[in-house]
């Protein structure tokens, strides 16, 4: 904290009197550059953020655009945006075959799991939040007939929350994808991240990590000692990670 502090001070009077925000954006948020901690992701983990890139280039969310004002507003920007780069994650995991679970921390409009569920052939999102989809009213982007085949379910809970998180640790133990896009309050992920890296995990899984870049995420992300990659070039602007629990990825 002290650093922080010294070097927040040493920046602002290197300043000098100009406090304009030096950019011109519709949204910003305030961080701080760092140089990463000496860890290297394997080559497995490289391989498969090039390979999930490129998938995300050849995505196309037309048929989903139509859904909200956001989803028009959104779902093609790439990069800045993370919905391409999530299809581009579910294609490259979908080509390995077999069964693949996904969890979603942060349901919202549903703009995520829909772009998720464009690319998935053989599995299922489970998506949670602290409200139901319904809730949104106008703003979501999710239509009933969406979880008529069961690809999409949504579980209202708090995951932060022991006995909820011991409820549905079978679905988190099994998942080979998480998307992890909670409240960034300082709190949640923390306590989420405990009881998950606690329970036995049956396969290795992905874990993508929105926002690593606002201010509550990066003691978090900067911390994490997990192979991980930050991916904010090709996902969100204000910070996309991969990491994986439970051991690296398959090579090819």
């Amino acid at each position: 904290m002290r650093r922080i502090v010294r070097g927040l001070r040493k920046s602002i009077l290197g300043m000098g009197q100009c406090w304009r925000i030096p950019v011109s954006s519709e949204h910003w948020r305030l961080s701080v550059i760092y140089p990463p901690r000496p860890t290297q992701p394997d080559a497995a983990l490289l391989r498969f953020c090039l390979q999930a890139v490129s998938r995300a280039m050849d995505v196309s969310f037309a048929e989903l655009g139509a859904r909200s004002a956001g989803a028009a507003r959104y779902l093609e920007v790439f990069p800045g945006e993370h919905y391409k780069l999530l299809a581009g994650i579910v294609g490259c995991l979908q080509d390995e075959g077999g069964q693949l679970p996904i969890v979603e921390i942060g349901t919202f409009t549903g703009l995520s799991a829909l772009a998720m569920a464009s690319q998935l052939r053989n599995g299922k999102i489970t998506t949670y939040d602290l409200m139901p989809w319904t809730s949104l009213q106008r703003d979501a982007a999710l239509r009933a007939e969406d979880f008529s085949s069961g690809t999409i379910e949504q579980r209202v809970g708090d995951l932060a929350d022991s006995r909820f998180f011991s409820e549905n640790a079978a679905t988190l133990s099994d998942a080979r994808l998480i998307f992890m896009d909670g409240p960034k309050d300082g709190v949640f992920e923390y306590r989420f991240l405990r009881l998950l890296r606690a329970i036995p995990r049956t396969t290795k899984c992905l874990l993508v990590m929105d926002d690593i870049h606002v201010w509550n995420m990066l003691g978090l992300w900067s911390e994490l000692d997990l192979p991980k990659v930050d991916m904010t070039s090709f996902g969100h602007w204000s910070g996309t990670g991969l990491c994986v629990l439970g051991g690296t990825l398959p090579s090819k």
